[in-house]
Formats: C-alpha cells, sequence, structure tokens
C-alpha cells in the first residue's frame, strides 16, 4: 500500500502569535450586572432566578469570586 500525502492549496496557517487580544465587548455591562449581583443575598438570589436556597448558595459563591482580570 502507498499512501501520498499533499498539502492543499486551501489549507490555513496557524495564526501569529502577533495577534493583539481585544478587549470583550459586552465587559462593561457584565461589570454592570457584576455589580448589582454582588448587592445580592442567597435568598434573594433563589428569589429571583428561581431556584433552590443550595443552587443559590453556590451561585452567590461563583459570583463573589468573578472578575474582569
Amino acid at each position: 500500500m502507498i499512501i501520498l500525502l499533499h498539502t492543499s492549496k486551501t489549507m490555513r496557517r496557524s495564526p501569529s502569535i502577533d495577534i493583539p487580544l481585544r478587549v470583550p465587548q459586552l465587559l462593561h455591562k457584565a461589570q454592570e450586572l457584576d455589580a448589582y449581583l454582588k448587592t445580592l443575598t442567597p435568598s434573594q438570589l433563589a428569589k429571583s432566578m428561581n431556584i433552590s436556597p443550595g443552587l443559590a448558595g453556590k451561585t452567590h459563591s461563583l459570583i463573589a469570586d468573578w472578575t474582569n482580570i
């Protein structure tokens, strides 16, 4: 059996490492939402999101740990 390997004209090259990273477009809105959510207690999250108290506690912890770095 003979196997031939050949490159294609349409093969894409991997992007250059020099591509500048951009700031996400909705980062400002996410920061506003985060600031509001951090003011809520787990019981308020449970009521507004209609979730169990246990899940509200986990969600509250995730919100508290979120940063925009």
